[in-house]
């Protein structure tokens, strides 16, 4: 056998892979060719080589001129040991032999849509504007383009990278393997040149606190002051059927997190980020192993919740401090007075008292107190993302407008000082 052939790569284990890259390919040997090849490489005639591999001459004729369509599994096993390969590299050239470009189109075809229902909730991508249609040649574009990749194919090599597998992709899994994948690609392409400084991150989180009071432009500072120490904080809209309120990913070896408007919630936006900090601070060994971090209102395995939690709420409010403020939670005044005193937001106490009874199973605190509690949106306005809504969006070009939004502008620009 001829080394281009027995000594070349590896072939994938994809079957219909390799058939469609020899299709493609003008030069890749044919079946008749090889097994021609074969008989001139021992030196035999065509009347030996019919004889051994069990064959009338005329069967044999047929074989090395092409036509013979159709190849049965004897034929194609005494073919293998002639050839000396294996019998799924002669089905692979028996299949680029005999089967037209045209029909090769279509099992492509079929091969694409099987993966995108494989891994994207087409529907609901769909009603999010994701995609305008379900042809999916149009998804395969979108896709591509979204994330910049050269292959369809490219998207699950990438994400194995990146999830666990599993062998049943629930619906929401979907959804949220979309969402963890769009992160992903906008840190790689934000890549925060500033190297990771632990000890400047731990200064910074014990201001933050005060730039809660600062609703239109705290969270921006803080943002960019962790930019500078190497966390690249980001913020989205909540993706419709996923419940991640925020997530700590590991790229290039530095923490980057994501905050997401899930509960539309001011005081939450704030917790979320001193939670993920937390993990920073306290599980940044488990995080480089395990890659990323999800907050979506259940224990993790891995990470300690209640710790990161227990940290957030004593940043934002010692706990002395707000036992002592709670017992005067409906003089709106006094809560007032007390949270500018202690340079933290008011809504911040509202937000943990309602939480607080929550815990208890009454819900009346998100009743009686949701007034004092702020939206998101004052202050996320032109920080928070969502690239999945704009039809032309790529993750490139967004990754390059977030870059653009926490590198600071000007040595003016206002930051926590350490």
């Amino acid at each position: 056998m001829s080394d281009n052939f027995a000594n070349g790569p590896d072939l994938p284990s994809d079957l219909m892979d390799e058939v469609l890259k020899l299709l493609a390919s003008s030069n890749a040997p044919s079946l008749a060719s090889l097994i021609e090849q074969r008989r001139e490489e021992l030196g035999l005639s065509t009347k030996a080589a019919s004889e051994i591999l069990s064959m009338t001459r005329t069967s044999y004729e047929r074989l090395v001129t092409g036509a013979l369509q159709k190849l049965d599994v004897l034929t194609a096993l005494k073919l293998a040991h002639f050839l000396d390969v294996s019998i799924e590299q002669v089905m692979k050239l028996v299949a680029a032999s005999v089967m037209p470009a045209e029909d090769y189109k279509t099992v492509e075809r079929v091969k694409e849509a099987s993966f995108i229902v494989r891994n994207f909730d087409v529907a609901r991508l769909r009603k999010l504007g994701f995609i305008e249609s379900l042809d999916y040649g149009h998804i395969r574009d979108r896709i591509k383009h979204y994330f910049g990749l050269n292959s369809l194919y490219e998207y699950g090599t990438e994400m194995a990278a990146v999830l666990y597998h599993k062998a049943n992709t629930r619906v929401e899994d979907k959804m949220k393997a979309f969402w963890i994948m769009s992160a992903v690609q906008q840190f790689q392409r934000v890549q925060n040149p500033n190297p990771f400084d632990l000890r400047q991150v731990e200064k910074l989180v014990t201001q933050i606190r005060r730039y809660t009071r600062q609703e239109r432009g705290g969270m921006l500072t803080v943002m960019r002051a962790l930019y500078a120490a190497g966390v690249t904080v980001i913020m989205q809209k909540a993706l419709p059927s996923t419940a991640v309120q925020g997530g700590t990913f590991i790229i290039n070896k530095k923490p980057c997190i994501v905050i997401t408007d899930h509960f539309k919630s001011y005081p939450r936006l704030w917790f979320t980020l001193l939670h993920e900090l937390g993990h920073v601070l306290f599980h940044l060994d488990k995080l480089a192993v395990i890659k990323y971090h999800l907050t979506e209102g259940v224990e993790d395995l891995f990470l300690l919740e209640e710790q990161a939690n227990q940290f957030a709420d004593e940043l934002l409010l010692p706990r002395l401090k707000y036992d002592y403020i709670k017992n005067y939670i409906n003089v709106e005044s006094f809560v007032n007075t007390y949270a500018a005193q202690n340079n933290v937001h008011p809504s911040i106490i509202y937000y943990r008292y309602a939480m607080e009874l929550s815990e208890k199973q009454d819900k009346t605190g998100w009743q009686f107190y949701g007034r004092f509690m702020p939206k998101s949106d004052v202050c996320t306005t032109g920080l928070s993302r969502a690239p999945w809504l704009t039809m032309d969006t790529s993750l490139a070009t967004e990754g390059d407008e977030v870059r653009s939004i926490l590198a600071p502008i000007s040595q003016s620009t206002q930051q926590p000082v350490a």
